[in-house]
């Protein structure tokens, strides 16, 4: 995040309703296909970052990670133009990861372009960071 901000980008991070002791009003607890929290997080951002209601060119990349990673791709994936996002990554986040270990060229193909990368990324950033 020191990086990220010294790069002069914005992290932003969205706590869902009631996850990590949030408080909640009424029976609206977490739900991992209700996208209209993500939409609200969205506009918020994009009128603090531009002042607007609606990006005319949008800034904001969503990535999620597991849960979360489901959750974006949903949003992303209901919301389409209108989502008001420049991007959207999903890190171990599927509905049907059994696909992904069938012998399809798909499967071979992530095995072998974006895993690896993935992966590698991954390592060289979370597991071992660098001291700098």
């Amino acid at each position: 995040a020191r990086r990220a901000n010294a790069a002069g980008i914005t992290l932003a991070v969205m706590v869902a309703r009631g996850m990590m002791r949030t408080p909640l009003r009424g029976m609206d607890s977490f739900h991992g296909a209700r996208t209209s929290d993500v939409g609200c997080a969205v506009e918020a951002l994009t009128y603090a970052l531009s002042g607007r209601r609606q990006a005319v060119d949008p800034q904001i990349v969503l990535v999620g990670f597991s849960m979360g990673g489901i959750v974006a791709a949903n949003y992303a994936a209901k919301a389409g133009t209108d989502a008001g996002l420049a991007g959207a990554l999903s890190f171990s986040g599927s509905l049907c990861s059994e696909k992904l270990l069938l012998p399809t060229r798909a499967a071979a193909h992530a095995l072998t372009t974006w895993q690896p990368a993935l992966a590698w990324g991954l390592k060289a950033t979370v597991v071992k960071p660098n001291q700098y």
